[in-house]
C-alpha cells in the first residue's frame, strides 16, 4: 500500500506549510504524518486488545483508516483575510 501512487504523492505535500523557512527542522510531509498516525493507532489498538482481550477486524480497519486518512488532501492553503 505504501508504494501506491496516491500514497507516494503525499511525500510532496507539506504538513506544516512554510514553517521550514523559519524553523529548518520543521520538515514534515503528509506521508510522514500518515505513518506517524498509523504508529499511534497501532499502539492504541494494542492497548485496547490487551485490555479487552478481544481482537477482531475493527482493529485492522482502524489501522487502515489511520494510514490512508490523508489520501484525499491537497496542499493546505491559507485564506487572505
Amino acid at each position: 500500500m505504501l508504494q501506491t501512487r496516491p500514497f507516494q504523492r503525499l511525500r510532496r505535500i507539506k504538513q506544516l506549510g512554510f514553517s521550514d523557512f523559519v524553523y529548518p527542522g520543521a520538515t514534515h510531509s503528509r506521508l510522514l504524518h500518515s505513518v506517524g498516525v498509523f504508529h499511534t493507532a497501532r499502539r492504541l489498538v494494542e492497548v485496547i486488545e490487551r485490555h479487552t482481550g478481544v481482537k477482531d477486524a475493527r482493529g485492522d480497519q482502524a489501522l487502515a483508516a489511520a494510514l490512508v486518512h490523508d489520501l484525499g488532501h491537497g496542499p493546505v492553503t491559507r485564506s487572505r483575510g
